[in-house]
């Protein structure tokens, strides 16, 4: 499964980088960390990737639904050492994966 996500990821960053070479601009490092981060939340199967990701209640009854950010309760914060998390932070996108998204995979 997280192969197959990845590959999907992957994939569409390919798609991404051949439009933006194409109009000819190079993307410049901080641009890919953004849109690694971006990706890699869009992708995320839950609701609260990130500390800052938007969780709403599930049971509203009709009233207006509280929005809070998920903090301590996401997936990157839960996530254990050495395991994937989703990117949320630019420190989390590292030289190598930078370099990957630059030689297309």
């Amino acid at each position: 499964m997280f192969n197959m996500k990845r590959s999907l990821v992957m994939l569409s960053l390919l798609l991404y980088q051949a439009t933006a070479f194409a109009g000819g601009f190079p993307l410049d490092d901080e641009q890919v960390r953004q849109l690694l981060i971006n990706d890699s939340i869009r992708t995320f199967p839950g609701n609260c990737p990130c500390p800052y990701s938007l969780k709403q209640k599930k049971t509203c009854f009709g009233k207006r639904c509280k929005v809070r950010p998920c903090g301590g309760r996401s997936a990157w914060s839960m996530t254990p050492l050495g395991y994937p998390s989703p990117l949320c932070f630019r420190t989390d996108v590292s030289d190598e994966m930078i370099f990957q998204f630059r030689q297309g995979g």
